[in-house]
């Protein structure tokens, strides 16, 4: 998990990155008032059968997520519009957000299908690019992999896991203060660019061939 919240305003980040999602209008704060039964990260099911039960409609979007001076990032998502045209967004979060930052998108619906998160890096380091990088060739290997019942999804475990090991250290080196200036989070005395940094880079360019 992240450091990620919603970010507090609107600022020339969130602008640039709904910019990179190409929408036209911009995006506004909706209240988070979980439903009774709803689940963590389950926004479009937990939806789906808010509607059957109370009517409405669903309306999926973007949320938007900020780390701050790491990265802004956008994630497919789905909240409720009441039939008095109240927006409400149902799915209770990890951190227990108050409020989420919502971009609409009318003529997106969600069809089933997996939707990676869009990132943009907040600063030039080359740790948050790898970051970054890592996650969406996560994101690729779970489109890639089997699906079976109730969302479960199956990759080979010698493709999932080094990408997991990445992340996890990356994360770890982000959540630490660690640059790509600094002496590696490994703990060598060489800089991350020329200690794992090197070999993740080689890692990431052989993995998108």
């Amino acid at each position: 998990m992240t450091n990620s919240n919603t970010p507090r305003t609107i600022s020339k980040q969130v602008n640039r990155l709904i910019s990179k999602l190409n929408l036209k209008a911009p995006p506004v704060y909706v209240k988070v008032q979980p439903e009774s039964g709803a689940i963590v990260s389950e926004c479009f099911p937990n939806v789906e059968r808010k509607v059957l039960s109370s009517g409405g409609k669903m309306l999926c979007g973007w949320q938007i997520w900020e780390w701050p001076n790491v990265m802004i990032e956008a994630e497919f998502h789905a909240i409720w519009q009441s039939p008095e045209g109240d927006w409400v967004d149902i799915t209770p979060k990890q951190d227990e957000e108050q409020t989420i930052l919502f971009a609409h998108t009318p003529k997106r619906p969600y069809d089933g299908k997996r939707v990676d998160n869009v990132r943009l890096a907040l600063r030039d380091d080359t740790i948050i690019h790898h970051f970054i990088q890592i996650s969406e060739l996560i994101s690729k290997a779970l489109q890639d992999g089997r699906e079976f019942e109730y969302g479960f999804i199956t990759v080979p475990e010698a493709k999932m896991k080094p990408l997991m090991e990445a992340k996890r250290f990356l994360l770890g080196a982000l959540k630490a203060g660690y640059r790509d200036h600094d002496t590696c989070c490994c703990k060598s005395s060489i800089k991350y660019k020329r200690c794992c940094g090197k070999e993740i880079q080689k890692y990431i360019s052989e993995s998108v061939r």
